[in-house]
């Protein structure tokens, strides 16, 4: 049995071309290195048409039903899975993610040890600080009582954290994280897992885990060094491993804008 789960989530609201990109640079980028491939149909009908694309035929994976009558998006699927799979190491992915490098997967099981939380990207956002940045909201004053909200939930800037997006942390760990369940059924839940104060970087920060950033190049970096690692909104992102939503729309800035883009993700370059 191998003990390297690669998770890739799609839920019913999500695009379902996503599945077709991630199946297209799963094919064309070799991970390196043995694995099972899980793919997890968050809330979809056994009969749904989407089983019929002819690339998910010809693919070999585990197929994992997820069906809860409820949206607890990505964290709650993710424990179900793990739950299922206690002796893995998982490299979880969400439904906008895919490789884009060849040894994809080799580079993170060569850096991987225990008690290691491993990313392709990380950020020192906060929630706290976009508010008033007016992400959220173009008026003021709204943008204000919202950062004022967050700031129950969230570190003021700089607030380090592994993107949640996709990460590599062994099964066990996982389940033994303790996700919050505030806001459960809202997207703010999963950026309070993510990146809150008692989010799943800062737990494992607190049990003294080494928390890495992992680069194209196989290179490992601190939290001190993250801003080096030409990876997420750094350096026009040229050695990262894993694509997805964000970085995306960072690739299609001009020069000015992810100037402005970089700042919030990480101060200053």
């Amino acid at each position: 049995m191998n003990y390297i789960l690669v998770v890739y989530l799609i839920s019913i609201y999500d695009d379902r071309k996503n599945l077709k990109k991630f199946i297209d640079h799963y094919k064309q980028h070799d991970p390196g290195v043995d694995h099972e491939l899980l793919i997890c149909f968050k809330n979809f009908n056994k009969n749904d048409p989407i089983f019929e694309i002819q690339d998910l035929k010809e693919l070999k994976f585990t197929k994992f039903f997820d069906y809860k009558n409820y949206n607890d998006y990505d964290w709650g699927s993710y424990r179900r899975i793990a739950s299922n799979f206690e002796d893995k190491i998982i490299f979880f992915m969400n439904c906008h993610s895919f490789p884009i490098v060849n040894n994809w997967l080799k580079i993170f099981i060569d850096n991987y040890r225990p008690k290691t939380l491993l990313g392709p990207g990380a950020s020192n956002e906060s929630m706290v600080q976009s508010a008033l940045n007016g992400i959220h909201s173009n008026k003021k004053f709204k943008s204000f009582l919202y950062a004022l909200s967050n700031f129950v939930d969230f570190p003021l800037f700089p607030n380090p954290h592994i993107r949640s997006n996709c990460f590599m942390l062994s099964s066990k760990d996982f389940l033994n994280l303790k996700l919050s369940n505030k806001y459960r059924f809202n997207k703010k839940g999963t950026w309070i897992n993510e990146s809150g104060r008692n989010g799943m970087t800062n737990q494992l920060k607190k049990k003294n885990f080494k928390v890495f950033v992992v680069n194209a190049e196989g290179k490992l970096f601190d939290e001190k060094n993250w801003i080096k690692s030409s990876t997420y909104a750094l350096n026009n992102q040229k050695k990262l491993i894993v694509s997805d939503k964000f970085s995306r729309i960072y690739e299609e800035l001009s020069e000015e804008e992810k100037f402005k883009y970089t700042k919030l993700v990480w101060g200053t370059k």
